[in-house]
């Protein structure tokens, strides 16, 4: 497939996938479930364009996220496209430096230069046509089930469920299923040093 530079990998709900990663530019999404991986800098100061610093981001159909290197255990900072308060644009003044720009943080992605930018702008563009129910190729899984099923698999035991029914359409729906993740997370940090997680019950 043209400008294709997907590579094998898990997508956005952890399955093994062979075109699941994009990590080179022109960073074409042809998949909802599909990830993006690439290299840039952070803005320090926001009145210097010229002081930043190295990260390295991964971006999906439901958020941003900031390592200081290609790295796990180097994890930054997450953002949930559903709490963006205006679409993500190049800023004002910079040349290839786009803001990412919620109601709890911030995030700013600096490229190497303005076609780069452009191309993670489309990438994001994408994303929101899924978030808005345009599946690109194929339908999504809905993404509940496959993360709860994820959880049980791995005997965790965590409960990231939520009643459907009290949202109007998916990007609540998907808003709701982050903070119930965010919310059992927390559970887990707080009670790290005690805490022992029961598998689920299996329904005969």
């Amino acid at each position: 497939m043209k400008n294709d530079t997907s590579k094998p990998g898990s997508d956005v709900v952890g399955s093994k996938e062979e075109r699941s990663r994009i990590s080179q530019n022109p960073y074409r999404v042809n998949k909802c479930d599909q990830i993006l991986e690439f290299e840039g800098e952070t803005l320090d100061d926001m009145n210097n364009f010229k002081k930043k610093s190295k990260r390295f981001f991964t971006m999906s159909m439901y958020n941003i996220v900031t390592f200081k290197e290609k790295k796990v255990e180097t994890f930054q900072e997450l953002l949930n496209f559903g709490a963006l308060e205006a679409i993500p644009k190049v800023i004002q003044g910079s040349v290839s430096c786009i803001y990412f720009a919620s109601f709890y943080r911030n995030i700013t992605v600096c490229l190497k230069d303005k076609q780069e930018a452009e191309n993670i702008l489309n990438a994001y563009k994408s994303y929101r046509k899924c978030r808005m129910g345009d599946n690109l190729r194929k339908p999504l899984e809905n993404p509940r089930e496959k993360i709860q099923e994820i959880l049980d698999k791995a005997c965790m035991g965590l409960d990231v469920t939520f009643d459907e029914s009290k949202y109007r359409n998916p990007v609540e729906i998907e808003a709701a299923l982050n903070i119930a993740i965010d919310n059992t997370l927390k559970k887990v940090a707080e009670n790290s040093k005690n805490f022992i997680v029961k598998p689920k019950e299996k329904k005969e």
